[in-house]
């Protein structure tokens, strides 16, 4: 019984997939479009925001990155691994953030950051 609704889905396919030129043969009609080459900016660079007493670094450098943050003058470092565009940690199991639109958002102190490209 499922063979019988196949085929008028199949005779639907043939029909979409096909194309009847001026002189009655048949033609292929998938039409094929020249896409345009897209343009992806690499994501290596290094990132920053700054307040008033806080600073943040973030330098991307192919599957890495490295890390500085400054708060009152107290200054940390870290760094991690880059899958894709996200960030983890130095484990790689934990993401503490991501690359989108030439910034990385993640979250210091508890709120969420974006840091952007120089």
């Amino acid at each position: 019984m499922k063979c019988f609704n196949l085929i008028p889905a199949m005779t639907i396919l043939a029909f979409v997939s096909c194309n009847v030129s001026s002189d009655g043969s048949y033609e292929n009609y998938t039409q094929e479009t020249e896409e345009s080459p897209r343009y992806e900016e690499s994501i290596d660079g290094s990132y920053s925001y700054t307040e008033p007493n806080f600073e943040a670094f973030i330098t991307i450098s192919g599957s890495s990155w490295t890390g500085r943050t400054t708060l009152y003058g107290n200054t940390e470092y870290d760094r991690g691994i880059v899958n894709e565009t996200d960030l983890y940690d130095d484990s790689g199991y934990i993401r503490i953030g991501y690359v989108s639109n030439g910034s990385i958002v993640t979250s210091l102190g508890g709120q969420s950051v974006t840091l952007d490209k120089y």
